[in-house]
């Protein structure tokens, strides 16, 4: 009943037009994702998502927006993300276009990044190594700081609190005109996280709290762009961010005593010349990364990091109407340091890429072929080749289909480790295709819009560290072959002046191991994969109001290679309620979350405790004056 009191019907109408699908003619555009989306599955986090999530991190935005499986080390812990039943380090992480993977061990901490500071967030399926280079094998996640010019002032102040002494505050400061947007964002997030949680790893499953568990992170992002003149301009970004956490103790512990310090400094410079059917873009970007870790009661302080140089220069250009070719060059440079390497390490990636699009003029069918050649220090990676095409069956009715060969570099650690790293290893490489459905129907203030998929995944040279006399060694060993079906359903309808939306996913995934050093683990699905994700929001506004339920699942977990040792399935519960107040150029958006309303025991890691019920609540204070001066 209470989702038939919510939304005005002028609002549901603007959202409904607003979410159409359509194929439009071959643009140049501003970048190589959004030039290149043709035959391909995204997952754009839509307005409401970015509103609602605006003080948590994309762990937790992705973990309860999309059927992504979020493997979590805890509350304070590290958080990786899994497509389709590759490894963390087989999913590219790209902000505004430039790879933010740790280039020690290939993964990314997404629990570090807020997600009120980009401005876009989408998730890509399926590898477009073609594309983006090497770690694309499962897709990709995309975010982007695109600038907004005339847009005048935009300032935001928000504070927010929760359960285990979690507290944050953020602030934004934007202003904007005809030729320039400058934006700076900052946050500040502490938390004790010392939540009670029931200890099934010991006898009798008594009652406990979690410690060794807080966490302390800040951070500030500046983007700025100026229009020179009508055909160049100049974009510089410039990211900062400071974490100290600590790690938590599993059920199985006593006590530890270990925490670990991350901070990361990213600046991008691009700048972009235009003409009548052409873009032109030279960028580079410095992005440097430190970590500490310590234990304290093993006496142990290590300290690593690295720093990396990236180049590119693309161009777009059209041949003739509804035609693009894209040409580009790329080169990296990277050296990192770790108490574990004989001495600083280092690591160079040249590749060339190019890419054409085309369409035809009645937007029946688009379509998009890429190329890519790289050298690293490995060697020349075989040719990348990609295929991408959607064509139109009927109206808002599309099928669609890519194959790719994608890739991965081996890391510094798979590189460098000592004792045990291997200088002889192979880039990790396979062959992934896709075929699905996409359909949008509208009909008076109702919209229906489903999709279906079924992809095939096979990855060769997969890098494991084995045992040997002494030490541990990566080696070229396993192949993993991936398979599964997607299905995901949009429904915007209104009843009365409220409107609804339902947007159930599922995602079922088989990753087993065809080839491996372990006979028991052949046939057998990848530990921390489960076969089964699925995710449920219901969202109803009225007005300034807006009340969203979300459901996630996740099957079993195998924790041992052979399957016979697993991690319980779980079904989570949020809840989130938000109100806006106007007054003027001026907004206040009170808003509470709240996680977790059955209170489930779950884990995510085996024996690694997660917080039952708990909430957060703040407000959000916003000024707006799109009046700017004619510069």
């Amino acid at each position: 009943m209470f989702l038939l009191l919510l939304c005005k019907q002028g609002f549901a109408q603007h959202h409904i037009e607003d979410s159409i699908h359509q194929l439009s003619p071959v643009e140049v555009s501003s970048d190589r994702f959004s030039h290149t989306v043709s035959g391909v599955k995204i997952e754009k986090m839509d307005t409401n998502s970015l509103h609602l999530y605006q003080n948590a991190s994309l762990h937790e935005m992705l973990s309860q927006r999309s059927a992504l499986y979020i493997k979590s080390n805890g509350i304070s812990g590290l958080s990786s993300v899994s497509i389709r039943g590759t490894g963390t380090s087989h999913t590219a992480v790209l902000w505004n276009g430039f790879n933010i993977q740790n280039p020690m061990n290939g993964g990314m901490d997404i629990s570090l990044i807020p997600v009120n500071f980009i401005n876009t967030i989408s998730v890509q399926y399926n590898g477009m190594a073609a594309l983006y280079g090497s770690g694309a094998i499962g897709g990709a996640i995309h975010l982007a700081n695109e600038p907004e010019f005339n847009k005048g002032i935009d300032v935001s102040l928000g504070g927010m609190y929760g359960s285990f002494g979690n507290y944050a505050t953020n602030i934004k400061v934007g202003y904007s005109t005809k030729k320039t947007a400058v934006s700076l964002k900052a946050f500040y997030h502490q938390g004790k996280n010392d939540f009670p949680f029931i200890n099934t790893a010991k006898y009798g499953s008594p009652k406990a709290k979690q410690n060794n568990s807080a966490l302390w992170s800040y951070g500030i992002i500046s983007d700025n762009a100026y229009k020179i003149n009508d055909k160049n301009q100049l974009s510089l970004r410039i990211w900062l961010q400071e974490s100290t956490r600590q790690l938590p103790t599993l059920m199985t512990q006593e006590f530890v005593n270990t925490s670990q310090y991350d901070n990361f400094l990213r600046s991008a410079l691009e700048w972009m010349n235009k003409g009548r059917n052409y873009k032109l873009f030279v960028r580079t970007a410095v992005l440097i990364d430190t970590y500490r870790y310590k234990d304290s009661d093993k006496q142990i302080h290590s300290a690593s990091g690295t720093t990396a140089s990236v180049s590119e220069s693309e161009i777009y250009f059209k041949l003739f109407p509804y035609h693009t070719m894209n040409i580009g060059m790329h080169y990296s440079y990277t050296y990192g340091y770790c108490d574990y390497y004989a001495h600083k390490q280092s690591q160079q990636e040249i590749s060339a890429f190019i890419s054409y699009s085309a369409s035809n003029k009645r937007d029946n069918w688009r379509l998009n072929l890429a190329l890519r050649e790289e050298y690293t220090n490995t060697g020349l990676v075989p040719i990348l080749p990609s295929f991408a095409m959607d064509i139109r069956l009927y109206k808002e009715l599309f099928i669609y289909i890519n194959a790719s060969r994608n890739y991965r570099i081996p890391t510094l650690n798979d590189l460098f480790w000592f004792p045990g790293g291997n200088p002889n290893l192979k880039p990790e490489n396979g062959y992934a295709e896709e075929i699905g459905i996409k359909h949008t129907m509208l009909w008076d203030k109702t919209r229906l819009n489903y999709s279906l998929s079924a992809y095939n995944n096979n990855i060769q040279n997969w890098i494991v560290w084995l045992p040997n006399a002494t030490y541990w060694s990566p080696q070229n060993i396993q192949s993993v072959w991936s398979r599964g079906v997607e299905a995901s359903v949009g429904l915007d309808f209104p009843i009365s002046r409220c409107m609804l939306t339902l947007n159930p996913k599922i995602a079922y995934v088989k990753a087993t191991t065809q080839k491996s050093n372990n006979p028991t683990a052949i046939g057998h699905q990848l530990i921390y994969t489960p076969e089964l994700t699925s995710n449920m929001t219901i969202t109803a506004s009225y007005k300034k109001f807006l009340f969203s339920f979300n459901m996630e699942y996740v099957s079993t977990r195998y924790t041992s290679p052979d399957n016979s040792e697993s991690v319980e399935p779980y079904i989570l519960g949020n809840i989130q309620i938000t109100k806006e107040f106007q007054l003027k150029h001026i907004s206040f958006n009170l808003f509470c979350n709240l996680n977790n309303i059955w209170n489930t025991t779950y884990q995510t890691i085996v024996w690694q405790a997660m917080p039952g019920f708990n909430f957060k609540t703040g407000l959000q204070i916003n000024f707006k004056q799109n009046k700017s001066p004619k510069s």
